[in-house]
């Protein structure tokens, strides 16, 4: 999976050349198409969770560790596409204070609720994302199969399956009892009832007694935030999905610029969640957590119970696959020649993007030139999405004004690392720490 040779299709390659020549960012589908170096993680966590632990009802957390541009993001959407291959729901999320501030366990649920997805139904599509999306989507299936088998009675046996969600084995009855009654409403086209059921299922605050009538008397709040997530688990597990990965995605520096009481909120949830998933208590659950090194070398140390979570002798490779930590120091190739691989990948979905053949006798000097010259005057901040902004950029002035083998990227290298600094300054600028 983790290098597989697929050709994009058009479409795909020029989402994915115009999301790296923008930002140097990986898109949010077909990073598979470029992907190198990272074989052994996640054919690792392929064989020894996806594909077993996970399915047999078991929970795991890990904490992927990287510099800014390190490719953390990019290590994200290989895991979310291999577990959706494996049949299971992912849940996507992009931390913040603004919107996913870890120190609140009700935000955090709220955010995977909000970006709940299942499986795509087609390859390049980007599945919608929530759980009034996922329960829709869920019932279209269902009604899907019933035609296709032929068996008829399509609207008595989709009421007989909606009723026989009165029998979930959902722990909280008014969870189930939001689930029943919303998939009652989708099958009815109740719109103002779903609405309302969807708002509860996503962790909203409601009027208090607005939807007693459906048997919905518990509100979400703080101190029941984890029972929520333990209970959208069992949801997932009950229609049928191999589990549900969450991917947290730490872009900037969040916890370490949190004020010391916030932070002290944020890794007692952390520490929380690592529980939890100890004691199996997210059936089926996989958590994966990305981090700056600055989170374990000034933040962890403060917190003693966290720090011994955390701590191991070994970072996650096929030896050790119970370690908690994926170092994204350790890969499978060199940094400069994982640039020079991920650059011949790379040349080729531009091909595919521009619908015709560059010259690699000329293209390939280039990108090797290129790798080294990142490598040299980057060192490891921004290092990838340096080059690839680089590269694209070179790419495409090269489809246009004529092929040639350059000499010198120096001042494109610049400008690259430039633009991305600023970028980055601006965004923890912003944000209300």
């Amino acid at each position: 999976m983790a290098e597989s040779q697929s050709v994009p299709t058009r479409r795909e390659a020029t989402r994915i050349i115009h999301r790296l020549g923008e930002s140097g960012q990986p898109p949010t589908r077909g990073v598979h198409h470029f992907n190198v170096g990272n074989s052994s993680i996640l054919d690792t966590m392929s064989r020894e969770y996806l594909q077993g632990y996970l399915k047999d009802g078991g929970s795991s957390f890990k904490l992927v560790i990287g510099q800014y541009g390190g490719g953390k993001t990019h290590l994200m959407y290989c895991l979310r596409e291999l577990a959706w291959r494996e049949g299971f729901a992912t849940s996507f999320v992009q931390l913040s204070q603004l919107e996913c501030p870890y120190d609140d366990p009700l935000k955090v649920y709220q955010a995977v609720a909000r970006n709940l997805q299942p499986p795509p139904a087609e390859p390049d599509v980007e599945p919608e994302r929530g759980v009034g999306e996922f329960l829709r989507a869920h019932l279209y299936r269902l009604l899907d199969g019933f035609g296709a088998d032929g068996a008829g009675g399509t609207d008595e046996r989709l009421a007989e399956y909606v009723e026989s969600l009165a029998r979930m084995r959902i722990e909280n009855p008014s969870f189930r009892n939001a689930v029943l009654h919303a998939m009652r409403a989708i099958a009815s086209g109740e719109e103002d009832a779903l609405s309302t059921l969807i708002s509860w299922l996503s962790g909203d605050e409601l009027p208090r007694g607005s939807l007693r009538a459906h048997g919905v008397v518990e509100a979400p709040a703080q101190h029941n935030a984890f029972r929520l997530l333990r209970n959208l688990c069992q949801l997932v597990r009950e229609f049928g999905f191999s589990g549900l990965v969450l991917l947290f995605d730490e872009g900037q520096r969040m916890v370490s610029m949190m004020s010391a009481r916030s932070q002290k909120y944020a890794c007692e949830n952390l520490l929380s969640v690592i529980n939890h998933c100890g004691d199996e208590d997210l059936p089926g659950a996989l958590f994966v957590y990305s981090v700056t090194p600055d989170f374990l070398e000034n933040v962890v140390p403060r917190y003693a119970a966290l720090h011994q979570r955390l701590e191991s002798p070994t970072v996650f490779s096929e030896r050790n696959p119970f370690s908690p930590k994926i170092d994204l120091e350790e890969l499978d190739l060199p940094p400069q020649e994982l640039l020079l691989a991920m650059g011949k990948r790379i040349l080729e979905v531009f091909e595919v993007y521009k619908g015709r053949q560059m010259n690699s006798e000329i293209q390939i000097p280039n990108i090797r030139q290129l790798a080294q010259e990142c490598y040299e005057q980057t060192l490891s901040v921004n290092q990838r999405r340096v080059f690839v902004k680089t590269l694209v950029s070179l790419l495409s002035e090269q489809a246009v004004e004529g092929e040639e083998l350059r000499v010198g990227f120096e001042a494109p290298i610049e400008a690259s690392l430039k633009a991305l600094e600023a970028s980055e300054a601006s965004l923890e600028a912003d944000a209300d720490y």
